[in-house]
């Protein structure tokens, strides 16, 4: 009988993309956390991230877990919604819903 390791493999390919997303991370929080206008390439930046974090939290919360990997599954999936809720939180901070003449005036 031929072991199923399509479940350990599929993690191991999202855990690889996700890392591959660290760095476009890592700058879209420091861009957020500068003073300024953000501009809006710096929101369509975080959307993008959030959705591809979100699409992979999908993969795996999809995926039939590999026998005896349930912990590094359920690892993965914390570690891709921690990223996530970060750029929703940031895009949220940088891009308030309100801004009315008077909050600008008092950012200056």
């Amino acid at each position: 009988m031929v072991p199923d390791t399509f479940g350990a493999v599929t993690l191991l390919v999202v855990a690889e993309r996700a890392a591959a997303l660290v760095p476009g991370f890592r700058t879209f929080l420091q861009a957020c956390s500068l003073p300024g206008d953000p501009g809006g390439s710096l929101g369509r930046e975080g959307h993008r991230l959030a959705t591809e974090f979100d699409r992979l939290h999908g993969w795996v919360a999809d995926s039939p877990g590999p026998p005896g990997q349930e912990a590094e599954q359920t690892c993965l999936l914390t570690a891709l919604r921690h990223h996530r809720m970060i750029i929703h939180d940031a895009l949220q901070l940088t891009f308030p819903k309100v801004r009315t003449r008077y909050l600008l005036d008092q950012a200056r």
